[in-house]
């Protein structure tokens, strides 16, 4: 899972593209593992292109492909960070935030706070009438439990996955017994996964405190 998380940290494919992103004021809005394509390196066979951990060779000491993020269909590009907004359903829905799943439900809805029953929530609720840079963060999350686990965080029908992570209990989305498995139930991984799911994206870490966190794990992980 160590070398997994190189794929996620600072200088990796999808951090250095979503940092272009912001600095040019674009949403991706679609941010996902099958929208992330690998062009193997000049040399690399199919066993070290597919398994490049069960290969002894040294020939390639870093994943062995270059990793291109695509699929700029759900995109939009904005004048600056501020109006950096869409009031539109876009993505794809096992990876979409809080925010971007209310708006199937066209009305301003709020985003459950501690308890998630309607009187707490009233009290610090956000009014969400759009979906911003926010949005990317928690698909970033989505695709790094996708990474780490080898399987998707969200199934089901679109009902079940909206009610789970837009109306669902406490500030920010907590892993299943068996979702906290697929990680090798490992405290770490865990936490870091369920920091980033903040229902309320304006509590949400941004990008640059998530690739400090992603260097934090890698650096404890190591250790053991």
């Amino acid at each position: 899972m160590v070398e997994s998380l190189k794929l996620l940290g600072d200088n990796s494919v999808v951090v250095d593209s979503l940092k272009l992103l912001v600095n040019n004021s674009v949403v991706h809005f679609d941010l996902k593992c099958a929208n992330i394509l690998l062009d193997p390196l000049v040399g690399v066979k199919d066993g070290e292109l597919w398994n490049p951990l069960g290969h002894s060779s040294t020939a390639f000491p870093s994943p062995p492909f270059h990793a291109v993020l695509t699929d700029f269909g759900e995109a939009r590009s904005y004048r600056s960070k501020d109006e950096a907004f869409t009031a539109r359903d876009r993505g794809t829905e096992v990876y979409k935030s809080p925010e971007m799943l209310l708006m199937n439900q066209n009305k301003l809805a709020s985003v459950g706070e501690e308890g998630g029953d309607k009187g707490a929530a009233s009290k610090a609720a956000v009014q969400v009438s759009g979906a911003g840079m926010a949005s990317d963060v928690w698909s970033f999350g989505c695709l790094a439990y996708e990474l780490l686990s080898g399987k998707v965080l969200f199934d089901g029908d679109y009902a079940t996955v909206t009610h789970r992570v837009a109306f669902g209990k406490g500030t920010h989305l907590i892993l299943t017994s068996q979702e906290k498995s697929a990680l090798g139930d490992s405290d770490s991984l865990v936490s870091f996964i369920e920091w980033i799911l903040v229902r309320n994206p304006l509590h949400r870490p941004s990008l640059d405190q998530v690739v400090v966190r992603i260097g934090q794990i890698q650096a404890e992980l190591t250790t053991l």
